[in-house]
């Protein structure tokens, strides 16, 4: 393992020593690769590389990481040139609270005849606070099919999305088409 010398001390890559202040003895640990399921309180006694000092330490341990993806994406509404979609909040906000919601969609209108399903990106196409479960998604071409999907993010990063099962076709109520 490498090591890294911080603020004077050695220590082992996968934890650190950094006092705020030369004259005082605070400390904090870094650890690396934690999951969700790291968490709780601990008891160790380290020492220093060069076996010199010993010290007891009691904390708590709590990593984070991305929310888990968001729940039941469905279309409320769908008109000629607009959809607005509803979801439900992530089962884990991955210990750290949701900052936003990011939606995105994909043009997939003959992307089936053509064999191009792959080809098709997907478009951030709105953002909205982590209090609002629903979006008003505008400015789509009358009779286009379009995908989309819904990530939660968090300090930590995005997270994975959930997507419509089946593409959405933007027309009038009733299938009437309008020029």
């Amino acid at each position: 393992m490498s090591f890294q010398t911080i603020a004077k001390q050695r220590w082992n890559g996968s934890a650190f020593h950094k006092p705020p202040h030369p004259h005082r003895d605070d400390f904090f640990l870094k650890f690396y690769k934690c999951t969700r399921l790291t968490f709780g309180e601990c008891l160790n006694m380290v020492r220093d590389v060069w076996k010199t000092r010993n010290a007891l330490l009691f904390y708590t341990v709590r990593c984070t990481e991305v929310p888990s993806a968001p729940r039941n994406v469905k279309v409320v509404e769908c008109s000629k040139d607009f959809v607005n979609l509803s979801w439900q909040c992530p089962a884990t906000d991955g210990g750290s609270p949701v900052i936003q919601y990011s939606i995105e969609k994909r043009d997939v209108t003959g992307a089936a005849d053509a064999g191009t399903d792959g080809d098709c990106m997907w478009v951030e196409c709105a953002t909205v606070a982590p209090n609002k479960l629903s979006v008003r998604v505008r400015h789509l071409l009358q009779g286009n099919s379009y995908l989309f999907r819904v990530s939660a993010k968090n300090r930590v990063g995005a997270g994975p999305p959930t997507a419509l099962q089946q593409p959405v076709v933007t027309q009038l109520p009733y299938g009437t088409l309008c020029f």
